[in-house]
């Protein structure tokens, strides 16, 4: 990860952004203090999965959606995966359906989107879509 130091300082920013801002001018934000420090995507992505894990969502929901700006498309798979994640936690399933679908037009052989995905639908009651998706999951699994 970048300098420490500026992690932290951008950690502040951005919660403090997210008690005053809408979203979106927190990601652009993000996205420019990221720029201007030699933030990466990853370090970003990394910082997301972290305050997902922690149930922090919207501070999660700008750097997945800051870090999509600088990583190439298997990363930003990634990306748009926790961002379905949080979505899903959040109960935004449309929110959640379009990036898993992103994910997958991306990473057509990302094994946990296919798996997170197939969940999201069953929940949504699409039970033969989601079925496609787990049995698309299995089959990969079974190349490995």
């Amino acid at each position: 990860m970048s300098e420490n130091k500026n992690l932290d300082e951008l950690q502040k920013k951005v919660k403090s952004c997210i008690q005053s801002k809408e979203p979106v001018t927190c990601i652009n934000q993000t996205i420019r203090f990221a720029n201007e420090n030699d933030i990466d995507g990853i370090d970003l992505l990394e910082l997301s999965i972290q305050e997902r894990v922690n149930n922090n969502y919207d501070i999660a929901y700008v750097y997945t959606l800051a870090s999509v700006q600088f990583l190439d498309n298997g990363e930003k798979a990634q990306a748009y995966h926790n961002a379905a994640l949080i979505e899903t936690s959040t109960g935004d399933e449309n929110k959640a359906e379009d990036h898993y679908r992103i994910a997958l037009e991306l990473s057509p052989e990302y094994i946990r989107a296919h798996y997170n995905y197939a969940g999201l639908l069953d929940k949504l009651g699409r039970t033969d879509e989601a079925e496609k998706h787990y049995k698309k999951a299995k089959s990969l699994e079974a190349n490995i």
